[in-house]
């Protein structure tokens, strides 16, 4: 994570230096502020420079909420990712930021490798969002005026660039865009290649997520297998169904983030997507097969 800028604010100076030293240690570039009301000045002189915000919840000038709320209301910072700190994950407290936009969280104390763990799945998010973002003025109009079609993609790569072709004929393909990617790439991975929730959680501690994802679409059991996905557009409604050729899971505890899994560095994809790319989602059967709808 080289010359990525990450920001800590906690008005504790021991814990700024622990943080620091975490961080900088692991090639991060670090600036820090003593309270809410610097690091909202700091993120909105430079809102381009930071990938991510470490976020003490109890400070004394305003809290971290109120920063939470200041730069989700702000188009220049809404999608940097916030990892909360919080002395207490007492549930009401989590529901709150999780409705400001707050999906990830740290409980003190906590170890060095979760929060890098957490910061470096945050980041990454971030930066696929930004790519995606940017790759999208990229990609012809032309997809607008599609009335229905058919896709298939089989790696990460196809499902990035499939996300960024469907996501133009949509009213707002910004939003549409990491959230179709979430889905697909969801497919892909649990899916047709059949990585758990606990499995997930290993890799990314162990950052192996990719060796073993291209390790497994190399075995013979997977290579010929796809993620189907279906566009149609018809009056006041756009859907995409995406089905994957895996056995399915229990899609219902991950239609809403999970209070339970929150400290966790992924599982909120889908309930993200649900929140911030689409009207509704929609799993069907045993769970391989999904509808995403946009209201238009």
């Amino acid at each position: 994570m080289a010359n990525t800028c990450v920001l800590i604010v906690d008005d504790e100076a021991i814990n700024r230096l622990l943080l620091n030293e975490y961080l900088v240690d692991a090639g991060y570039d670090v600036v820090q502020a003593e309270g809410g009301t610097q690091a909202l000045d700091i993120l909105k002189k430079e809102p381009s420079r930071f990938a991510a915000v470490l976020l003490d919840r109890m400070m004394p000038d305003i809290d971290g909420l109120t920063v939470l709320k200041d730069m989700k209301s702000t188009d220049e910072l809404r999608d940097i990712p916030v990892i909360m700190q919080t002395a207490k994950a007492m549930k009401s407290e989590i529901q709150e930021g999780l409705e400001c936009g707050s999906y990830y969280y740290l409980t003190k104390p906590f170890d060095r490798k979760t929060l890098l763990t957490i910061l470096k799945a945050a980041v990454e998010q971030f930066i696929a969002h930004r790519s995606l973002i940017s790759e999208l003025e990229d990609t012809t109009s032309t997809f607008s005026l599609m009335k229905t079609g058919m896709f298939e993609c089989t790696t990460l790569e196809e499902a990035r660039s499939l996300s960024k072709l469907l996501a133009v004929s949509c009213p707002e393909p910004h939003k549409t865009v990491t959230g179709l990617s979430e889905l697909i790439i969801n497919g892909i991975e649990h899916g047709n290649l059949g990585i758990t929730y606990d499995e997930k959680t290993d890799l990314l501690k162990d950052e192996n997520l990719y060796e073993e994802i291209d390790a497994r679409l190399k075995l013979d059991v997977n290579k010929d297998k796809k993620v189907k996905v279906e566009y149609q557009r018809e009056d006041g409604e756009i859907t995409f169904v995406i089905t994957d050729q895996g056995t399915g899971f229990e899609y219902q505890s991950f239609i809403n983030i999970d209070l339970s899994e929150v400290l966790d560095s992924h599982g909120r994809g889908i309930a993200m997507a649900k929140l911030l790319s689409f009207s509704d989602i929609e799993y069907q059967g045993c769970g391989n097969q999904v509808k995403a709808i946009i209201k238009i």
